[in-house]
Protein backbone atom coordinates (compact mmCIF):
# COMPACT_ATOMS: atom_id res chain seq x y z
CA UNK A 1 0.00 0.00 0.00
CA UNK A 2 1.26 3.45 -0.85
CA UNK A 3 1.91 6.08 1.81
CA UNK A 4 -1.23 7.97 0.81
CA UNK A 5 -3.36 4.89 1.48
CA UNK A 6 -3.93 4.03 -2.18
CA UNK A 7 -3.55 0.46 -3.43
CA UNK A 8 -1.06 -0.22 -6.21
CA UNK A 9 -2.00 -2.22 -9.29
CA UNK A 10 0.59 -4.83 -8.28
CA UNK A 11 -1.28 -5.46 -5.02
CA UNK A 12 -4.47 -6.09 -7.00
CA UNK A 13 -2.80 -8.25 -9.67
CA UNK A 14 -0.72 -10.55 -7.49
CA UNK A 15 -3.58 -12.52 -5.84
CA UNK A 16 -5.64 -13.04 -9.01
CA UNK A 17 -3.69 -15.79 -10.78
CA UNK A 18 -3.47 -17.72 -7.50
CA UNK A 19 -7.23 -18.29 -7.75
CA UNK A 20 -6.80 -20.44 -10.87
CA UNK A 21 -6.05 -24.14 -10.58
CA UNK A 22 -2.52 -25.14 -11.68
CA UNK A 23 -3.79 -26.64 -14.95
CA UNK A 24 -6.12 -23.72 -15.75
CA UNK A 25 -4.71 -21.51 -18.50
CA UNK A 26 -7.05 -18.58 -18.06
CA UNK A 27 -10.43 -17.31 -16.99
CA UNK A 28 -12.62 -14.51 -18.25
CA UNK A 29 -14.40 -12.78 -15.36
CA UNK A 30 -17.47 -11.16 -16.96
CA UNK A 31 -18.57 -8.75 -14.22
CA UNK A 32 -15.28 -6.82 -14.45
CA UNK A 33 -14.53 -7.62 -18.10
CA UNK A 34 -11.07 -8.91 -17.09
CA UNK A 35 -9.20 -11.93 -18.46
CA UNK A 36 -6.91 -13.59 -15.90
CA UNK A 37 -4.06 -15.66 -17.37
CA UNK A 38 -2.16 -18.24 -15.37
CA UNK A 39 1.17 -17.47 -17.01
CA UNK A 40 4.26 -15.42 -16.25
CA UNK A 41 4.55 -12.13 -18.08
CA UNK A 42 7.74 -13.08 -19.94
CA UNK A 43 6.26 -16.39 -21.12
CA UNK A 44 3.12 -14.64 -22.35
CA UNK A 45 5.10 -12.04 -24.29
CA UNK A 46 7.29 -14.76 -25.83
CA UNK A 47 4.21 -16.68 -27.02
CA UNK A 48 2.68 -13.51 -28.43
CA UNK A 49 5.90 -12.75 -30.32
CA UNK A 50 6.10 -16.27 -31.76
CA UNK A 51 2.47 -15.95 -32.89
CA UNK A 52 3.24 -12.62 -34.57
CA UNK A 53 6.26 -14.20 -36.30
CA UNK A 54 4.24 -17.21 -37.49
CA UNK A 55 6.47 -19.50 -35.41
CA UNK A 56 4.10 -20.73 -32.69
CA UNK A 57 4.99 -23.94 -30.86
CA UNK A 58 2.45 -26.76 -30.30
CA UNK A 59 2.06 -25.74 -26.66
CA UNK A 60 1.38 -22.17 -27.77
CA UNK A 61 -1.56 -23.40 -29.82
CA UNK A 62 -3.12 -25.04 -26.76
CA UNK A 63 -2.64 -21.82 -24.81
CA UNK A 64 -4.27 -19.67 -27.47
CA UNK A 65 -7.13 -22.16 -27.88
CA UNK A 66 -7.90 -21.75 -24.17
CA UNK A 67 -7.72 -17.97 -24.55
CA UNK A 68 -10.05 -18.05 -27.57
CA UNK A 69 -12.54 -20.05 -25.53
CA UNK A 70 -12.55 -17.33 -22.88
CA UNK A 71 -12.71 -14.58 -25.53
CA UNK A 72 -15.99 -16.08 -26.75
CA UNK A 73 -17.30 -15.77 -23.21
CA UNK A 74 -16.31 -12.10 -23.49
CA UNK A 75 -18.38 -11.89 -26.69
CA UNK A 76 -21.36 -13.48 -24.92
CA UNK A 77 -21.06 -11.09 -21.98
CA UNK A 78 -20.56 -8.00 -24.14
CA UNK A 79 -23.18 -8.68 -26.82
CA UNK A 80 -26.12 -10.68 -25.44
CA UNK A 81 -29.07 -9.30 -23.54
CA UNK A 82 -29.13 -12.26 -21.17
CA UNK A 83 -25.51 -11.95 -20.08
CA UNK A 84 -25.59 -8.15 -19.94
CA UNK A 85 -28.63 -8.24 -17.66
CA UNK A 86 -27.05 -11.06 -15.63
CA UNK A 87 -23.93 -8.99 -14.89
CA UNK A 88 -25.86 -5.77 -14.31
CA UNK A 89 -27.96 -7.62 -11.74
CA UNK A 90 -24.82 -8.91 -10.01
CA UNK A 91 -23.41 -5.38 -9.76
CA UNK A 92 -26.71 -4.19 -8.31
CA UNK A 93 -26.56 -6.97 -5.71
CA UNK A 94 -22.96 -6.10 -4.86
CA UNK A 95 -23.92 -2.48 -4.26
CA UNK A 96 -26.98 -3.37 -2.19
CA UNK A 97 -25.19 -4.96 0.76
CA UNK A 98 -24.65 -3.49 4.18
CA UNK A 99 -21.03 -2.86 5.21
CA UNK A 100 -19.66 -4.73 8.24
CA UNK A 101 -20.88 -3.10 11.45
CA UNK A 102 -18.55 -1.14 13.66
CA UNK A 103 -17.46 -3.01 16.78
CA UNK A 104 -19.88 -2.41 19.65
CA UNK A 105 -18.73 0.28 22.08
CA UNK A 106 -16.89 -0.94 25.15
CA UNK A 107 -17.09 1.81 27.81
CA UNK A 108 -14.60 0.06 30.07
CA UNK A 109 -12.01 -0.26 27.30
CA UNK A 110 -12.58 3.34 26.21
CA UNK A 111 -12.06 4.50 29.80
CA UNK A 112 -8.76 2.61 29.99
CA UNK A 113 -7.61 4.10 26.67
CA UNK A 114 -8.54 7.60 27.80
CA UNK A 115 -6.53 7.13 31.01
CA UNK A 116 -3.53 5.75 29.08
CA UNK A 117 -3.71 8.64 26.63
CA UNK A 118 -3.66 11.11 29.51
CA UNK A 119 -0.69 9.36 31.12
CA UNK A 120 1.19 9.22 27.80
CA UNK A 121 0.90 12.96 27.34
CA UNK A 122 3.32 14.13 24.66
CA UNK A 123 5.78 11.26 25.14
CA UNK A 124 6.26 9.87 21.56
CA UNK A 125 7.28 6.39 22.77
CA UNK A 126 4.28 6.03 25.07
CA UNK A 127 1.94 7.35 22.38
CA UNK A 128 3.33 4.81 19.90
CA UNK A 129 2.82 1.98 22.41
CA UNK A 130 -0.75 3.09 23.00
CA UNK A 131 -1.43 3.27 19.28
CA UNK A 132 -0.18 -0.30 18.85
CA UNK A 133 -2.34 -1.54 21.70
CA UNK A 134 -5.46 0.14 20.30
CA UNK A 135 -4.74 -1.28 16.85
CA UNK A 136 -4.35 -4.83 18.21
CA UNK A 137 -7.68 -4.63 20.05
CA UNK A 138 -9.54 -3.07 17.12
CA UNK A 139 -8.06 -5.50 14.59
CA UNK A 140 -9.05 -8.42 16.78
CA UNK A 141 -12.63 -7.13 16.82
CA UNK A 142 -12.59 -6.51 13.05
CA UNK A 143 -11.43 -10.03 12.27
CA UNK A 144 -14.04 -11.50 14.60
CA UNK A 145 -16.82 -9.56 12.84
CA UNK A 146 -15.63 -10.73 9.41
CA UNK A 147 -15.41 -14.32 10.61
CA UNK A 148 -19.01 -14.16 11.78
CA UNK A 149 -20.24 -12.71 8.44
CA UNK A 150 -18.54 -15.21 6.14
CA UNK A 151 -20.11 -18.46 5.01
CA UNK A 152 -18.64 -21.62 6.58
CA UNK A 153 -15.40 -22.53 4.85
CA UNK A 154 -15.08 -19.15 3.09
CA UNK A 155 -11.78 -17.66 4.25
CA UNK A 156 -11.70 -14.75 1.84
CA UNK A 157 -11.92 -11.07 2.70
CA UNK A 158 -14.60 -10.48 0.07
CA UNK A 159 -16.71 -13.42 1.19
CA UNK A 160 -16.96 -11.71 4.58
CA UNK A 161 -17.44 -8.19 3.22
CA UNK A 162 -20.08 -9.16 0.63
CA UNK A 163 -21.74 -12.40 1.79
CA UNK A 164 -24.96 -11.44 -0.02
CA UNK A 165 -23.11 -11.36 -3.36
CA UNK A 166 -21.92 -14.94 -3.00
CA UNK A 167 -25.37 -16.10 -1.95
CA UNK A 168 -26.55 -14.55 -5.23
CA UNK A 169 -23.78 -16.31 -7.18
CA UNK A 170 -24.55 -19.64 -5.56
CA UNK A 171 -28.26 -19.39 -6.33
CA UNK A 172 -27.56 -18.23 -9.87
CA UNK A 173 -25.14 -21.09 -10.41
CA UNK A 174 -27.73 -23.60 -9.26
CA UNK A 175 -30.25 -22.21 -11.74
CA UNK A 176 -27.79 -22.14 -14.60
CA UNK A 177 -26.63 -25.72 -14.00
CA UNK A 178 -30.19 -27.10 -13.99
CA UNK A 179 -30.95 -28.91 -17.30
CA UNK A 180 -34.27 -28.42 -19.01
CA UNK A 181 -36.47 -31.25 -20.26
CA UNK A 182 -34.13 -31.67 -23.24
CA UNK A 183 -31.03 -32.04 -21.05
CA UNK A 184 -29.62 -28.58 -21.81
CA UNK A 185 -28.71 -26.15 -19.05
CA UNK A 186 -27.79 -22.48 -19.40
CA UNK A 187 -24.23 -23.37 -18.40
CA UNK A 188 -24.23 -26.11 -21.04
CA UNK A 189 -25.29 -23.57 -23.66
CA UNK A 190 -22.58 -21.09 -22.64
CA UNK A 191 -19.77 -23.62 -22.45
CA UNK A 192 -20.74 -25.84 -25.36
CA UNK A 193 -20.99 -22.89 -27.72
CA UNK A 194 -17.57 -21.61 -26.55
CA UNK A 195 -15.98 -24.96 -27.41
CA UNK A 196 -17.57 -24.88 -30.88
CA UNK A 197 -16.64 -21.26 -31.55
CA UNK A 198 -13.01 -21.82 -30.53
CA UNK A 199 -12.45 -24.66 -32.97
CA UNK A 200 -14.37 -23.04 -35.84
CA UNK A 201 -12.23 -19.94 -35.33
CA UNK A 202 -8.96 -21.87 -35.45
CA UNK A 203 -9.71 -24.77 -37.81
CA UNK A 204 -11.56 -25.77 -40.96
CA UNK A 205 -15.04 -27.16 -40.29
CA UNK A 206 -14.21 -30.84 -40.89
CA UNK A 207 -11.15 -30.67 -38.66
CA UNK A 208 -13.10 -28.67 -36.08
CA UNK A 209 -15.79 -31.35 -35.85
CA UNK A 210 -13.20 -33.98 -34.92
CA UNK A 211 -11.41 -31.67 -32.49
CA UNK A 212 -14.63 -30.67 -30.76
CA UNK A 213 -15.70 -34.28 -30.26
CA UNK A 214 -12.27 -35.14 -28.90
CA UNK A 215 -12.13 -32.17 -26.52
CA UNK A 216 -15.63 -32.67 -25.13
CA UNK A 217 -14.66 -36.17 -24.03
CA UNK A 218 -12.08 -34.62 -21.68
CA UNK A 219 -14.38 -31.98 -20.18
CA UNK A 220 -17.13 -31.99 -17.52
CA UNK A 221 -20.55 -33.21 -18.73
CA UNK A 222 -22.11 -29.76 -19.15
CA UNK A 223 -19.70 -28.98 -22.00
CA UNK A 224 -21.30 -31.74 -24.08
CA UNK A 225 -24.96 -30.90 -23.40
CA UNK A 226 -25.38 -28.55 -26.35
CA UNK A 227 -24.20 -31.00 -28.99
CA UNK A 228 -25.97 -33.90 -27.26
CA UNK A 229 -29.20 -32.04 -28.00
CA UNK A 230 -28.21 -30.67 -31.41
CA UNK A 231 -26.63 -33.64 -33.19
CA UNK A 232 -29.72 -35.93 -33.15
CA UNK A 233 -31.69 -33.11 -34.81
CA UNK A 234 -29.11 -31.52 -37.09
CA UNK A 235 -26.60 -34.26 -37.85
CA UNK A 236 -23.84 -32.93 -40.09
CA UNK A 237 -25.37 -29.43 -39.93
CA UNK A 238 -24.86 -29.23 -36.15
CA UNK A 239 -21.89 -26.87 -36.36
CA UNK A 240 -23.72 -24.74 -38.90
CA UNK A 241 -26.72 -24.09 -36.66
CA UNK A 242 -25.18 -24.17 -33.16
CA UNK A 243 -23.70 -20.65 -33.00
CA UNK A 244 -26.53 -18.81 -34.79
CA UNK A 245 -29.01 -20.53 -32.46
CA UNK A 246 -26.86 -19.59 -29.45
CA UNK A 247 -26.61 -15.94 -30.54
CA UNK A 248 -30.38 -15.58 -30.76
CA UNK A 249 -31.07 -17.73 -27.68
CA UNK A 250 -28.89 -15.55 -25.47
CA UNK A 251 -31.28 -12.67 -26.06
CA UNK A 252 -34.12 -14.47 -24.26
CA UNK A 253 -34.62 -14.66 -20.50
CA UNK A 254 -34.26 -18.48 -20.53
CA UNK A 255 -31.72 -19.07 -23.29
CA UNK A 256 -31.46 -22.84 -22.95
CA UNK A 257 -35.19 -23.16 -23.63
CA UNK A 258 -34.88 -20.74 -26.53
CA UNK A 259 -32.03 -22.71 -28.09
CA UNK A 260 -34.05 -25.91 -28.18
CA UNK A 261 -36.88 -24.15 -30.03
CA UNK A 262 -34.58 -22.25 -32.41
CA UNK A 263 -32.58 -25.17 -33.80
CA UNK A 264 -35.52 -26.61 -35.81
CA UNK A 265 -36.27 -23.10 -37.13
CA UNK A 266 -32.71 -22.77 -38.41
CA UNK A 267 -32.75 -26.24 -39.93
CA UNK A 268 -35.73 -25.14 -42.03
CA UNK A 269 -33.31 -22.93 -43.98
CA UNK A 270 -31.43 -24.52 -46.85
CA UNK A 271 -27.99 -25.95 -46.11
CA UNK A 272 -25.54 -23.11 -45.58
CA UNK A 273 -28.33 -20.68 -44.82
CA UNK A 274 -28.47 -20.99 -41.03
CA UNK A 275 -26.37 -17.87 -40.36
CA UNK A 276 -28.64 -15.68 -42.51
CA UNK A 277 -31.78 -17.27 -41.07
CA UNK A 278 -30.49 -16.63 -37.56
CA UNK A 279 -30.08 -12.97 -38.43
CA UNK A 280 -33.74 -12.86 -39.51
CA UNK A 281 -34.82 -14.44 -36.22
CA UNK A 282 -32.62 -11.99 -34.32
CA UNK A 283 -34.28 -9.04 -36.08
CA UNK A 284 -37.82 -10.49 -35.76
CA UNK A 285 -37.68 -12.74 -32.71
CA UNK A 286 -40.33 -15.45 -32.52
CA UNK A 287 -42.41 -15.81 -29.40
CA UNK A 288 -41.17 -18.82 -27.44
CA UNK A 289 -43.27 -19.19 -24.27
CA UNK A 290 -40.82 -21.53 -22.55
CA UNK A 291 -37.98 -19.05 -23.17
CA UNK A 292 -39.64 -16.14 -21.43
CA UNK A 293 -39.10 -12.50 -22.29
CA UNK A 294 -37.19 -11.31 -25.33
CA UNK A 295 -34.38 -9.19 -23.83
CA UNK A 296 -32.71 -8.12 -27.04
CA UNK A 297 -28.98 -7.63 -27.24
CA UNK A 298 -26.65 -5.75 -24.90
CA UNK A 299 -27.15 -2.51 -26.81
CA UNK A 300 -30.91 -2.64 -26.23
CA UNK A 301 -30.41 -3.55 -22.58
CA UNK A 302 -27.99 -0.68 -22.04
CA UNK A 303 -30.33 1.80 -23.72
CA UNK A 304 -33.09 0.76 -21.32
CA UNK A 305 -30.87 0.88 -18.24
CA UNK A 306 -27.32 2.30 -18.55
CA UNK A 307 -26.38 1.68 -14.91
CA UNK A 308 -23.77 -0.97 -15.80
CA UNK A 309 -20.84 0.70 -17.62
CA UNK A 310 -18.25 -2.07 -17.94
CA UNK A 311 -18.90 -2.76 -21.63
CA UNK A 312 -19.62 0.80 -22.77
CA UNK A 313 -16.73 0.86 -25.27
CA UNK A 314 -17.90 -2.43 -26.81
CA UNK A 315 -21.47 -1.21 -27.04
CA UNK A 316 -20.35 2.00 -28.73
CA UNK A 317 -18.50 -0.01 -31.39
CA UNK A 318 -21.45 -2.36 -31.93
CA UNK A 319 -23.96 0.49 -32.04
CA UNK A 320 -21.93 2.69 -34.37
CA UNK A 321 -20.91 -0.09 -36.75
CA UNK A 322 -17.23 0.80 -36.30
CA UNK A 323 -16.25 -2.86 -36.49
CA UNK A 324 -18.63 -3.59 -39.35
CA UNK A 325 -20.46 -6.18 -37.24
CA UNK A 326 -23.31 -6.18 -34.75
CA UNK A 327 -24.08 -8.17 -31.62
CA UNK A 328 -25.51 -11.09 -33.57
CA UNK A 329 -22.45 -11.51 -35.80
CA UNK A 330 -20.07 -11.27 -32.84
CA UNK A 331 -21.71 -14.31 -31.27
CA UNK A 332 -22.86 -16.23 -34.36
CA UNK A 333 -19.97 -16.00 -36.82
CA UNK A 334 -16.38 -16.84 -35.78
CA UNK A 335 -15.08 -14.79 -38.72
CA UNK A 336 -16.42 -11.65 -37.00
CA UNK A 337 -13.56 -11.84 -34.51
CA UNK A 338 -11.18 -10.77 -37.27
CA UNK A 339 -13.12 -7.51 -37.66
CA UNK A 340 -12.13 -6.26 -34.21
CA UNK A 341 -8.95 -4.24 -34.30
CA UNK A 342 -8.37 -4.40 -30.56
CA UNK A 343 -10.47 -6.18 -27.97
CA UNK A 344 -11.60 -3.70 -25.30
CA UNK A 345 -11.05 -6.02 -22.38
CA UNK A 346 -8.47 -6.15 -19.62
CA UNK A 347 -5.88 -8.89 -19.45
CA UNK A 348 -3.83 -9.90 -16.41
CA UNK A 349 -0.81 -12.20 -16.27
CA UNK A 350 0.72 -13.28 -12.96
CA UNK A 351 2.58 -10.01 -12.64
CA UNK A 352 1.17 -7.40 -15.02
CA UNK A 353 -2.06 -6.05 -16.47
CA UNK A 354 -2.63 -5.09 -20.10
CA UNK A 355 -5.66 -3.05 -21.07
CA UNK A 356 -6.84 -0.03 -23.06
CA UNK A 357 -8.20 1.55 -19.86
CA UNK A 358 -6.60 4.30 -17.83
CA UNK A 359 -5.09 3.47 -14.45
CA UNK A 360 -8.09 4.37 -12.24
CA UNK A 361 -10.45 2.28 -14.38
CA UNK A 362 -7.95 -0.55 -14.56
CA UNK A 363 -7.65 -0.53 -10.76
CA UNK A 364 -11.43 -0.57 -10.38
CA UNK A 365 -11.76 -3.52 -12.76
CA UNK A 366 -8.96 -5.42 -11.01
CA UNK A 367 -10.64 -4.82 -7.66
CA UNK A 368 -13.97 -6.03 -9.06
CA UNK A 369 -12.38 -9.16 -10.54
CA UNK A 370 -10.62 -9.85 -7.25
CA UNK A 371 -13.89 -9.48 -5.39
CA UNK A 372 -15.75 -11.93 -7.64
CA UNK A 373 -12.89 -14.44 -7.52
CA UNK A 374 -12.40 -13.91 -3.78
CA UNK A 375 -8.68 -13.54 -4.32
CA UNK A 376 -7.92 -11.68 -1.09
CA UNK A 377 -7.34 -14.07 1.79
CA UNK A 378 -8.74 -13.35 5.24
CA UNK A 379 -6.46 -16.04 6.60
CA UNK A 380 -3.50 -14.02 5.37
CA UNK A 381 -4.83 -11.03 7.29
CA UNK A 382 -5.21 -13.29 10.32
CA UNK A 383 -1.64 -14.57 10.09
CA UNK A 384 -0.26 -11.07 9.68
CA UNK A 385 -2.24 -9.90 12.70
CA UNK A 386 -1.12 -12.85 14.81
CA UNK A 387 2.55 -12.26 14.03
CA UNK A 388 2.23 -8.58 14.88
CA UNK A 389 0.23 -9.34 18.04
CA UNK A 390 2.87 -11.82 19.27
CA UNK A 391 5.63 -9.24 18.70
CA UNK A 392 3.60 -6.57 20.46
CA UNK A 393 2.74 -8.81 23.44
CA UNK A 394 6.35 -9.96 23.78
CA UNK A 395 7.43 -6.32 23.91
CA UNK A 396 4.88 -5.66 26.68
CA UNK A 397 6.15 -8.65 28.71
CA UNK A 398 9.78 -7.64 28.22
CA UNK A 399 9.07 -4.18 29.58
CA UNK A 400 7.00 -5.48 32.49
CA UNK A 401 8.98 -8.55 33.56
CA UNK A 402 12.27 -8.53 31.70
CA UNK A 403 13.19 -11.26 29.22
CA UNK A 404 12.22 -14.25 31.35
CA UNK A 405 8.73 -14.68 29.88
CA UNK A 406 7.72 -15.42 26.30
CA UNK A 407 4.41 -15.30 24.52
CA UNK A 408 3.24 -18.70 23.22
CA UNK A 409 3.22 -18.55 19.42
CA UNK A 410 0.08 -18.66 17.33
CA UNK A 411 -0.10 -21.44 14.72
CA UNK A 412 2.72 -21.19 12.14
CA UNK A 413 2.45 -18.18 9.84
CA UNK A 414 4.05 -17.76 6.44
CA UNK A 415 2.87 -14.28 5.49
CA UNK A 416 5.13 -11.23 5.88
CA UNK A 417 4.96 -9.47 9.22
CA UNK A 418 2.23 -6.85 9.37
CA UNK A 419 3.42 -3.25 9.72
CA UNK A 420 2.58 -1.27 12.79
CA UNK A 421 -0.37 1.10 12.38
CA UNK A 422 1.88 4.13 12.35
CA UNK A 423 3.77 2.60 9.37
CA UNK A 424 0.80 2.31 7.06
CA UNK A 425 -1.53 0.03 8.95
CA UNK A 426 -2.98 -3.33 8.02
CA UNK A 427 -5.75 -3.88 5.48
Amino acid sequence: MAEDGSISLAELIEPLARRLSPDQVGLFEPLSGMMVLNVEQDAYMAMAQRFADGASLPEDRSFFAAINHEVYHFAQAAASGFMFDRQRTALRVLNSGEPPPDPPPDPEFEQVIAQCREEAGDDPELKARLQRMVWVMEEQQRLAILEARAAPGDHSVDGALFPHLFVHFRERGERERRPNAHGLSILGLLEGSAVIHTHLLMEARDEAARSIASEIETLPPEYGELLAFTVPLAGERSLEVALPATAVALCYARPNEAYCALVPMLLAASEGGALARGRELFDSPPEIPAAGTWLGDSVAQHQADPSYPIYDSVLEALRSGRWGIGSYELMADPRAMHSIDRFPLGLVTRSRSHSPFDVPERAARLWLAGTVLRSRSRRRDQREFEKFAVTWAQDVLDRAFGTGMTVPPFPPATAPEAPAPDEGGAQ
